[in-house]
């Protein structure tokens, strides 16, 4: 193994100081990796398998408002021992509190460093990074001991001390690293203070940079400090520290341990900005070093071979700015780059001059050797044409990966613009920035290499150049590897790029060579990425770090924003542990206790459902712990909830608990059975023989049900009621009266009741009872009226014989069904006069029913059968002869018209002299009519005895019919 090779496989150290730009260097593996790489948002890459993921099964797995709206997150696996290799995320809320959530995203610890401080309501703790005990000497499988803690605040006039931590995997305060303010005058209350722990070395050394200044003077104490921790020494004291000129510019420093044979040293890049005033500082650099200007890239290299007796050494360049312009702001980033004419990769410092409103102007990039004593210049970049006019005034976020998967696309004899090298390890992306962390409206991703033609014919080579501009709204979060990659079969390994606009993460990757985009030079807006993945989140995305979580060989994308932070990956298994129900077969009567335990995070009420064999079935009551009437479980540990079955049909169940914010969290428990009733036979207590108007006594002995239902029929077939019947014990007993059917009058003989017992969800009944009741007929008298040719028949009946208050009458003939004579009739007339219809024949009978169902005394009528004469076909009058004495009523004068009109009808003596005129131009319809003559004159008098005519006239019809009349 080369030195360089043993250099590169050491894993890099970068911490995470404050909100800013950072470097991705090579994907380590999570056991010996705990650092933050890539953005200042703690973006790291691990080893995957790629072949095992899949584009669609990246889900929000889980969420928690307990990290929401963090500057800054880490990853890594402090909280549990190696061989678990599960990692945790740590973040902030609020100015003070120090968040440790695990991989499943509850929180595993939390602690409040406010009161640590002298002035702790204006105090702001940053993260700086996961710290091992000893960071020259890394072991395979160990995990961060500490959670380094910077500190802002404002200096407040009495301070004494002011103080950083580091934190154990309890979130709580093992280490306190102190400093006294600098004496500021009149600018002490205005003054911004700073404490930064970096990392530990030997176990018991500790670097930290300080910084103090305000909005009007930044000419500041600023500082890098080594502590000795020693065992259990607290606060630490401090060893040396090494005096910085510049204002450091609130950003974290590039920070990067090289543990190769040939250059043993801890690195440092600090970003730096101009300070406005020249007065003199109260301490001076070590050995007489040359303070740097605020206008030249800052980096220290720390340590040498021996790291306790190393004083620290400046590197830095001079970014060889015109005279004139006005000084800008600076980082340095340390990074490995490959090219195809090195054997091996090498050690750069990427130099990012920033612009703002106060120096406005066009970044740029500068790449330069990391240990060369000249200082050697590899490539530069600068935005230009109208790209240069979108990055007016910007800053830069630098991420290197490896975004084009190693494919080597040139081939033999490829000639003109398709000339892409192979490009072994990584690319560097950057990507403009706003100071304050916004949105960029108008944003470009530069892809930059060291080893692309300057042109076909090789005029040249430049160690960086842009070959890809990709224009996009937003920020530049991270790279990793996150998604699988093929190219006709072949895994290419790309790392996709994490962007954020607003409230909306997108996974992009860049195109395959072959594509069109790569057909010439081109620059400004091309599709080089494709967006493989959205996720709209809640609140404006603040941060992001990418790795794998859980240990299953995939990494998973870890977001913050204002409202929550978000793990975004492959869907956990068993987000609710197991959901168990406390039976597998249940009664109607009986109730399922439900429980599961959240063993994935996340901020919503849990919803609880019930999947039937149908499909949802909709239960509003499922939401809510019915017991408790309060919202259900919404974080770690177990939980139940009590549901009846009353109100479930028989069959076979599963219940859903579900997160109603998050797809992915939904488990379902086993299937269940819920059992239909069971009945036995249905027992009847009534009177030896049951009437109508009694009450029957019904009961069935019945299990598995809390209610059951009582129904009746008239025909075994059609059943009504649908009475609920409570069951107590083992049976159910239910009580109906009898009443008169709907129909007595077509009862029949014996009216039959069928009566059973059935489960609310017409799943079980019982066999049917029925109960049989003799119908009381009564008979009726028929009596005839007048002439024995005459259809007319009175029917007689005595008043108490029917309990209604009205009553119907029908009538019946030979042949024929039952007709109405009169819907309605005083049940207590006692008589009802009719005529026989012509449409019937004789023999016939009459029939009288109570008009209404239910009636407690339940009788019908029937006469015996009767004859009446067949209709007749013309008119006649009868009785003839007609004696006046034996008929008070009179003779009836039967007519028919044979068309409807006028009638007239007048009674002539032997004589041809009118005696009386009966009817006179009356209007009379066709058919049969009758009139009375009572054997009287006009004047009233009583005609003697003889022959009479009856003259009918209508419509130019007369009729005659002679009338006898005895006056005797």
């Amino acid at each position: 193994m080369t030195p360089r090779d043993y250099f590169r496989r050491i894993p890099l150290c970068l911490a995470l100081l404050m909100l800013g730009m950072a470097f991705q260097a090579r994907a380590q593996k999570p056991s010996a990796w705990w650092y933050p790489m890539g953005t200042p948002e703690g973006t790291r890459s691990n080893d995957v398998q790629l072949d095992r993921q899949r584009v669609d099964s990246m889900v929000i797995k889980w969420r928690t408002r307990s990290l929401a709206n963090s500057s800054s997150l880490l990853v890594g696996g402090i909280r549990f021992a190696p061989e678990e290799r599960m990692q945790q995320v740590i973040g902030t809320a609020g100015d003070t509190m120090l968040y440790i959530v695990s991989h499943r995203g509850l929180t595993d610890a939390r602690n409040n460093y406010r009161g640590l401080f002298s002035a702790a309501d204006a105090t702001t703790i940053r993260l700086t990074g996961l710290l091992a005990r000893d960071v020259l000497a890394p072991e395979e499988g160990t995990r961060p001991a500490y959670i380094g803690v910077g500190v802002e605040r404002l200096q407040a006039q009495d301070d004494n001390t002011f103080a950083c931590f580091l934190a154990k995997s309890d979130a709580k305060p093992a280490q306190r690293l102190e400093i006294p303010p600098p004496a500021l005058g009149p600018d002490a209350a205005t003054a911004r203070l700073g404490l930064y722990p970096l990392m530990l070395v030997d176990s018991s050394y500790l670097l930290a940079v300080s910084r103090s200044g305000n909005d009007a003077r930044d000419d500041r104490i600023n500082e890098v400090r080594r502590y000795d921790t020693g065992v259990g020494a607290s606060p630490a004291s401090l060893v040396w520290r090494y005096n910085v000129a510049p204002r450091i510019y609130p950003q974290h420093p590039a920070l990067y341990y090289d543990k190769s044979i040939s250059t043993h040293g801890i690195y440092i890049g600090l970003s730096t900005a101009p300070y406005l005033t020249l007065q003199p500082y109260s301490s001076q650099p070590p050995n007489g070093a040359t303070r740097t200007s605020s206008d030249k890239a800052y980096s220290i290299e720390l340590l040498e071979r021996n790291p306790k007796g190393a004083e620290p050494k400046e590197l830095r360049t001079d970014p060889a700015q015109p005279v004139d312009a006005l000084p800008t702001q600076i980082s340095t980033y340390f990074m490995f780059l490959r090219s195809s004419s090195l054997s091996a990769e090498q050690f750069f410092r990427l130099i990012a001059q920033e612009q703002d409103a106060a120096r406005p102007g066009v970044p740029s990039l500068l790449l330069r050797d990391a240990y060369s004593a000249k200082d050697t210049l590899f490539g530069s970049f600068t935005p230009s044409g109208g790209d240069a006019i979108n990055a007016q005034n910007h800053g830069w976020t630098i991420v290197v990966a490896d975004v084009d998967g190693n494919v080597r696309s040139r081939q033999a004899g490829d000639t003109g613009d398709r000339l892409f090298f192979h490009n072994e390890g990584p690319e560097i992306l950057a990507a403009y920035r706003n100071a304050d962390g916004s949105d960029v409206a108008s944003n470009m991703l530069w892809v930059l290499r060291r080893n692309v033609a300057d042109s076909a014919a090789g005029t040249g080579r430049t160690y960086m150049k842009a070959f890809v501009g990709y224009a996009f709204s937003g920020r530049l979060l991270a790279a990793g590897h996150l998604l699988p990659d093929s190219s006709g079969g072949i895994a290419t390994n790309r790392s996709e790029v994490v962007i954020a606009n607003g409230d909306t993460v997108k996974v992009l990757r860049l195109a395959d060579y072959s594509s069109d985009v790569f057909d010439g030079q081109h620059t400004g807006a091309q599709p080089y990425f494709e967006t493989v993945r959205t996720f709209p989140l809640e609140g404006t995305v603040q941060s992001a770090a990418i790795a794998d979580l859980d240990n299953d060989s995939l990494n998973d994308l870890i977001v913050s924003t204002k409202g929550a932070t978000y793990a975004i990956g492959a869907r956990q298994p068993n987000p609710f542990e197991v959901i168990r129900t406390d039976n597998t077969n249940y009664c109607g009567a009986s109730q399922i206790v439900l429980t599961w335990s959240r063993s994935i995070g996340g901020d919503s009420t849990v919803n609880v459902d019930l999947l039937g064999a149908g499909g949802m079935v909709p239960q509003k009551d499922h939401y809510l712990n019915t017991a408790r009437r309060d919202p259900l479980n919404v974080g770690a540990g177990i939980d139940s909830l009590v549901i009846p079955t009353n109100n479930l049909a028989p069959g076979t169940y599963r219940l859903i608990v579900r997160d109603p914010d998050l797809a992915s969290q939904a488990d379902t428990s086993k299937e269940f059975t819920i059992a239909p009733a069971q009945f036995g036979s249905i027992a009847v207590q009534s009177a030896p023989v049951p009437g109508f108007g009694d009450t029957l006594g019904l009961s069935v002995p019945v299990s598995c049900a809390d209610s059951v239902y009582l129904e009746r029929s008239s025909d075994g077939t059609i059943w009504t009621g649908d009475r609920a019947v409570a069951v107590h014990g083992d049976s159910a007993v239910a009580t109906d009266t009898i009443g008169c059917p709907d129909d007595i009058c077509n009862a029949g003989d014996t009216v039959r009741i069928w009566f059973r017992y059935r489960d609310r969800w017409h799943v079980t009944a019982t066999q049917p009872h029925v109960v049989a009741i003799p119908i009381n007929t009564v008979p009726l008298a028929i009596s005839q009226q007048g002439n024995a040719g005459l259809r007319s028949r009175t029917v007689t009946w005595s008043s108490d014989t029917f309990a209604c208050e009205t009553v119907r009458l029908e009538i019946a003939g030979s042949g024929t069904g039952w007709m109405m004579l009169a819907p309605s009739v005083s049940a207590h007339a006692g008589t009802y006069t009719f005529v026989v219809p012509d449409t019937l024949t004789g023999p016939f009978r009459v029939r009288i029913c109570c008009d209404g169902a239910g009636q407690p005394l339940c009788r019908r009528g029937m006469s015996a059968a009767f004859e009446v004469p067949p209709p007749p076909t013309e008119g006649f009058v009868a009785p003839n002869p007609f004696v006046v004495s034996q008929a008070p009523g009179g003779a009836v004068i039967v007519y028919k018209p044979h068309a409807s009109g006028a009638v007239t009808i007048t009674i002539y003596d032997a004589g041809r002299a009118a005696v009386r005129t009966l009817l006179e131009g009356a209007s009379v319809d066709a058919g049969f009519h009758q009139v009375t003559w009572d054997g009287t004159n006009s004047r009233g008098e009583i005609v003697a005895s003889g022959t009479y005519i009856c003259v009918i006239e209508s419509a130019g019809q007369k009729q005659i019919m002679p009338i006898i009349v005895s006056s005797h």
